[in-house]
């Protein structure tokens, strides 16, 4: 596995994805971090965010048909999204491993993760529409 440095650049993206609990995409953490050093380019942010996820240190939440999210929180957890708002919220609900074991089971996949985004509309958002 390719060796990476830790620049002030990649700790500048950590420390700010670390102060940002609302699931931010990487252009929402580039425009954080370019505010703190305006020479940062958007690339560096994308590359250093993808470097992160595979690592391990932060956990990338793929969404279908929008911009990944990324999550500091890496206790294995799943999500909620708001159609509404787009907004992307943890779910802590007890990892279900036994999902796993069963589509196993069934498919003959040899599972080795799996992910769940549920969809709908968040609670400030119905509030909004009452």
């Amino acid at each position: 596995m390719k060796e990476t440095r830790n620049t002030f650049q990649k700790s500048a993206v950590f420390e700010m994805l670390q102060g940002m609990q609302d699931h931010p995409t990487a252009d929402r953490v580039y425009e954080r971090v370019k505010n703190q050093y305006p020479s940062i380019s958007r690339s560096t942010v994308y590359r250093i965010l993808n470097q992160l996820s595979q690592q391990g240190e932060v956990y990338k939440v793929q969404m279908p048909a929008t911009a990944d999210r990324f999550d500091y929180n890496k206790k294995p957890h799943y999500h909620a999204h708001c159609v509404r708002c787009g907004e992307v919220f943890d779910i802590l609900l007890e990892r279900m491993d036994a999902l796993e074991r069963e589509a196993s089971k069934i498919s003959g996949f040899q599972i080795m993760s799996h992910s769940i985004i549920f969809e709908g509309i968040c609670p400030k958002c119905r509030e909004e529409k009452a």
